[in-house]
Order: structure tokens, then C-alpha cells, then sequence
């Protein structure tokens, strides 16, 4: 049986201050200028004062501070501080995965947001500004190798990692890009015993969107221009010419689908006839009602929910087989 679901993942933040009488720097007694402040004391405090397994580095050049807070076993979070010779403003960054959001790890956020934000993490999350996420769609009991995969908007894409089972569309600087790989096979690489059933995730990256993490909500749909297309119903598909040339070039021509669809001369016939080659998983309006409840993993009340509750340690998740509040719910 096929399952699937979305989650948040590798989420990183920015916020900038504003700068002050010719200097990066905000004002010192304003409300920026005391949160820089109260960041770089955390940055810096972590290593003494903190938690043993915290540390942090500081740039050759100045430029960059950073600091790593363990929140449990699954997940930490990177703050970094800096300034910007372009932008002349200082920032910081910020960087957690949404999916390990466990009881613990909630709750050990929200006390290290409280060192640095007057209003904890309810001001970080109305502050800051995407500047990284992945957004993952989970496909339970498909194999990789059973679909193709091509993306209407973008001409690039990289086989680079081709040979490890993994496919990137889009260029890295994108502001969309776009990564399916084998779950189960990444599980394994990494030294963990992986679950029994196939498992393919595709992954949407969003960067430099210049949109605040509060209305993540509100973001374009990621995966409205990918095409998924099962290979056996690519085979006994029933089109026209420029659908028997596709799959020519595709399955005996062994052509990236990316470069079979882009010198495809009629596009809108060949997109036409793909449609019957979609899996009946791949139902993009089921699939995006998901979206808005993924996101709501981040804002303060669920937070404060999840910290409540004992149904969700990284203790109890692990015995359920789950990593994420948001899956086990």
C-alpha cells in the first residue's frame, strides 16, 4: 500500500538588523541592538555555560560566528552572527530541522529562544525571513527506479549523483530545485538499519525567498511543476508522436527525461499525453491539503502543545517507529 505525506525539513532563518549612525550595527539601547546582543552572548556562552556537546567557531576573517546547541539526539540548532559588507547591516542566522521537533527538543528551543528574543520563539518565528527549506514528500511502498521525474519550469539539472540513485532538478542557486532519492538507501548509508518497505522522497528546496517564516503558509505550492511519470504506464501508453519519441529517448535512448521533455518540439501535446503516465499517488490537490498542516508544526501554539505533551519524546516516537510529531499524529 502507498502512503504519503509532507514534512519540514532543514529549516534556516535570517533575520537583519538595522544599522545605526554610519555603523552595521543597530543602536545599542534600541530593541534590535539588544537582541544582536543578547545573540552573540548565547553564540559565545555555549560552550561554558550551557550544555556539554555545544561549541563554536569563529571565522578567520570575523565575519561569521557560529554556535551548535544540541536539542536531543536527533537535532541541534546553528545560530551564526555576522555582518553583511553589501547589505552593511548585521544579522544572524538560524538553523534547526522542523522534523525532529520532539517534546525534549521543543522544549529545549523554546529555552534557548528565551535567551535571546524578548517574546522567546513567538518573536523569532514573526521575525525572521526564510532563507532555507526543505520541503519532503514521503512516498511509502514506491521504489525510485518504478518513476521518472522531470520539472516543467526548469531547464537544468545535475547527474552528478545519478550513480548514487539520487536526481537533482534545478540549479543549486535556484530559488526552487528540486531532490528525490532513495530513503531506505540513504537510511543504510548512513550506518541505520532501514524500515522493510521502499521509500522515495522528493524534496522541494526553497532558498533565498525573501518570505517570513510566518507566512510560510502562504508559499506557492513547490511541487506544481513536477511530473512524475510511472515507467510502466510510460510503456503501454497510448499517445501521439511526440509522446512515442519521448519514450523512445527516454527508455531505449536512455536520455534524462529533463532533456528528453526540453527538446520535445511540441511540448503541449507531449504534457497532454503524460498525464495518463502519472501514479495514482502522485494526486497533487491530496497531496497539498498536507502542506498547511506540515507548516503549522512551527507556529507557537502547536509548539507550546508539543512541549506539553508526553505522547511526543523522542523516546515514545522512536518505539512508534516515527522521528516527527507531525507524522505520529
Amino acid at each position: 500500500m502507498v502512503s504519503t505525506n509532507i514534512r519540514l525539513d532543514k529549516l534556516k532563518a535570517i533575520i537583519r538588523f538595522p544599522s545605526h549612525a554610519g555603523s552595521m550595527f543597530p543602536g545599542p539601547n534600541t530593541h534590535a541592538g539588544i537582541t544582536l546582543r543578547a545573540i552573540i552572548d548565547w553564540v559565545h556562552g555555549c560552550t561554558t555555560e550551557y550544555k556539554p556537546g555545544a561549541k563554536w567557531w569563529k571565522s578567520s576573517k570575523g565575519a561569521m560566528t557560529f554556535a551548535t546547541y544540541p536539542l536531543n539526539s536527533l537535532t541541534s540548532l546553528t545560530v551564526a552572527y555576522g555582518w553583511s559588507p553589501k547589505g552593511k547591516n548585521a544579522f544572524a542566522t538560524f538553523q534547526f530541522n522542523p522534523s525532529y521537533l520532539c517534546q525534549d527538543a521543543v522544549t529545549e528551543l523554546g529555552v534557548q529562544f528565551g535567551f535571546m528574543f524578548n517574546n522567546e520563539y513567538e518573536e523569532f518565528f514573526n521575525t525572521a525571513t526564510i532563507k532555507h527549506i526543505e520541503i519532503a514528500l514521503d512516498v511509502h511502498g514506491v521504489q525510485k527506479e518504478s518513476c521518472l521525474f522531470l520539472d516543467r519550469k526548469v531547464r537544468t539539472y545535475s547527474s552528478q549523483f545519478e550513480g548514487k540513485g539520487t536526481t537533482y532538478l534545478g540549479g543549486e542557486d535556484s530559488k526552487y530545485q528540486h531532490c528525490i532519492y532513495d530513503r531506505r538507501k540513504k537510511i543504510a548509508d548512513d550506518g541505520v538499519v532501514p524500515p522493510s518497505e521502499p521509500w522515495t522522497r522528493i524534496e522541494a528546496t526553497l532558498q533565498n525567498t525573501e518570505m517570513k517564516l510566518c507566512d510560510l503558509w502562504s508559499a506557492q505550492w513547490p511541487f506544481a511543476t513536477l511530473m512524475v511519470v510511472d515507467v510502466l504506464r510510460l510503456k503501454a501508453a497510448d499517445g501521439g508522436t511526440a509522446l512515442n519519441l519521448f519514450r523512445h529517448r527516454v527508455l531505449d535512448g536512455h536520455l534524462h527525461p529533463q532533456n528528453a521533455y526540453f527538446s520535445a518540439e511540441d511540448k503541449e501535446h507531449l504534457l497532454q499525453d503524460l498525464h495518463q503516465t502519472l501514479p495514482d499517488w502522485y494526486n497533487q490537490e491530496s497531496i497539498w491539503q498536507q502542506f498547511p498542516v506540515s507548516v503549522g508544526l512551527l507556529e507557537p501554539e502547536t509548539m507550546r502543545s508539543i512541549a506539553a505533551s508526553p505522547h511526543f519524546t523522542t523516546s515514545v516516537l522512536k518505539s512508534l517507529g516515527h522521528l516527527s510529531p507531525l507524522v505520529a499524529a
